[in-house]
């Protein structure tokens, strides 16, 4: 496989160095969805100041009932950033990110655009990238809403590959071939984050195509089936960049198709043998709920198992509970019973929460509500279930803690 056929270097834009980088780079649009407070901080600490917040949607407003205006918002302030020349353009397409946090010393990956041809949402495609989780569907038309008028998009997608004799990202952090372009402190206690323009891309792609044959895979991964890279985060963003594809290219014939810029989907790869990289789970809050009988339903339809985990409510009362002792098996168990729940009585929502720290303060501050503590999944066996299982449960990993995401600073062309 031409690794040219799955990635594919396309110039990207950074903000100029007169911009505040502190203000401009902010956290991925999926997290604190249940703490607005988070939010409204960042809004009044970047005040008027260019900043990566007025381009995205964080989904804490999904249901703000303001959608339509937010959007138009959001693809006004990307043409006016356009107009007013704040980017510089990277023509070689490949920057290599080395990111610090409390919770590990380095953490490195390359940003680069994939193809989205390569890509598929349907589990059944042997797709050389693929989804690892299944999609909440609710979350994927605000950001193709937002993408058919928006002349930019802004990765917070991290995709995983298997390298584990480290010959692509940690070969080219090696190499003196690479230039600093930026170098500052994330807001919100992100950490810190390096950015390194790769002066000669055709070594990286060398170096990724050699990981991408069959037989390499096949030392990880007996059954990957010509899996080569997989979503870790942004599982929504890069379905609602394909489904946006998907509509353009209708329009367009097979030459335009080529090489229109939609096609073409910036995210960032890393390495899943990084040692910086660290799989955490995903709890779960459910709200409007009778706790009573959300443990006595979860008790009941887990009698027999041998693994558990806590109920917790009050913030600081809590219950342990019989759970499936296999990680995945807990979530795809638990997703199921509480996506019954939800049918049952459509007033009960659940959201997805990175943290255990941050589940209990929500708990605390939401009566009627519970945090399921859920299981961490094993890293190491992350490419043998993914293509064992052809899709794992949504919500089932988290790559790091919640201040750990992947920050929004980089930006494409997608007109």
């Amino acid at each position: 496989m031409n690794a040219q056929n799955v990635i594919c270097p396309k110039p990207i834009l950074i903000p100029k160095k007169d911009i505040d980088y502190n203000k401009w780079a902010v956290i991925a649009c999926d997290i604190f969805t249940s703490q607005v407070k988070y939010w409204e901080d960042l809004k009044k600490y970047v005040g008027s100041a260019p900043s990566a917040l007025k381009l995205i949607l964080p989904e804490v407003y999904l249901k703000s009932g303001n959608l339509a205006e937010r959007i138009s918002a959001i693809n006004a302030e990307m043409q006016k950033y356009i107009d007013q020349n704040i980017f510089e353009t990277i023509d070689t397409g490949i920057i290599l990110v080395e990111r610090s946090t409390k919770y590990t010393k380095r953490r490195l990956g390359l940003v680069v655009s994939i193809d989205l041809e390569k890509y598929s949402l349907n589990i059944a495609d042997c797709s050389p990238i693929r989804a690892s989780e299944q999609t909440i569907l609710e979350r994927i038309p605000p950001r193709v809403k937002i993408r058919e008028k928006a002349p930019l998009e802004l990765p917070h997608v991290m995709l995983l590959m298997s390298d584990p004799e480290f010959q692509v990202i940690e070969e080219a952090y090696k190499s003196p071939d690479k230039e600093l372009i930026y170098d500052f402190e994330l807001n919100m206690g992100g950490g810190h984050v390096k950015g390194y323009k790769i002066n000669n891309p055709k070594t990286v792609l060398e170096a990724f195509e050699k990981i991408s044959t069959p037989e390499y895979i096949q030392k990880t991964c007996k059954t990957a089936q010509g899996l080569v890279l997989a979503v870790g985060d942004g599982n929504h963003s890069l379905a609602a960049a394909k489904v946006h594809w998907n509509n353009v290219k209708r329009n367009l014939s097979a030459e335009e198709q080529q090489n229109h810029p939609a096609r073409y989907a910036l995210v960032e790869i890393v390495n899943i043998y990084d040692e910086g990289l660290t799989f955490h789970p995903i709890h779960r809050v459910v709200k409007n709920v009778d706790i009573k009988k959300l443990i006595n339903t979860i008790k009941t339809e887990f009698a027999t198992e041998e693994g558990q985990t806590q109920i917790i409510f009050n913030s600081k009362d809590s219950v342990t509970v019989p759970f499936p002792e296999d990680a995945l098996d807990a979530i795809e168990s638990v997703q199921l019973l509480l996506d019954d729940l939800k049918l049952e009585d459509d007033g009960v929502s659940i959201d997805y929460i990175h943290g255990e720290e941050n589940l209990r303060e929500i708990v605390a501050s939401n009566p009627d509500s519970a945090g399921i503590i859920m299981p961490a999944i094993p890293k190491n066996k992350f490419f043998e279930e993914l293509a064992a299982r052809k899709v794992l449960p949504k919500k089932s990993f988290s790559l790091g803690e919640a201040e750990e995401k992947r920050y929004y600073f980089e930006a494409k062309l997608i007109k």
